[in-house]
């Protein structure tokens, strides 16, 4: 029994230095990131006035509509424009005016200069922000028909800058 005693305090003793020797350090540290402002544009649909426009008709036609759908980073200031000339050519070397507004009663004119934009800030950044851009040929124009008017491929740009 003396020598199990004995064993024992040796382990006992051997444990404890072991204990003992066991330190600990620690340090802290700091977790950063910085979120840059973007939008990204995801459509911007075409203004189609269909077969609507009469040359000997005196009424405009306002059946153009587009849409463009963007999202940008939570509040983010952001301003649009859109830029092209104004005018479609036909295929037999016409040209047909148009306009293109901010507003369904089309009295504000889109902008098409960076100076001049239409402006908003961004919400959230899981939220779709539409912008509807509506059209306007306006009525008398001098024109060939039958006959079909377009911009050439890009002539219309919708550009945000944030």
């Amino acid at each position: 029994m003396k020598k199990f005693m004995m064993v024992l305090m040796v382990v006992m003793m051997v444990g404890a230095a072991g204990a003992a020797m066991a330190l600990t350090a620690t340090a802290g540290f700091t977790v950063t990131a910085t979120a840059a402002k973007s939008c990204s544009i995801s459509t911007a649909t075409d203004v189609v006035f269909g077969t609507a426009y009469d040359p000997t008709s005196g009424t405009d036609n306002d059946s153009g509509q587009g849409t463009a759908t963007f999202r940008c980073t939570k509040n983010t200031d952001w301003d649009a424009y859109i830029t092209g000339g104004r005018a479609m050519t036909g295929g037999l070397g016409d040209t047909l005016n148009f306009e293109l507004y901010t507003d369904l009663g089309r009295t504000t004119v889109f902008p098409n200069v960076t100076n001049v934009v239409v402006r908003g800030t961004a919400g959230s950044k899981n939220t779709d922000i539409t912008v509807t851009y509506y059209g306007r040929i306006p009525n008398g124009q001098d024109v060939s028909a039958p006959d079909n008017y377009s911009t050439a491929v890009g002539g219309m740009v919708f550009t945000i800058n944030y």
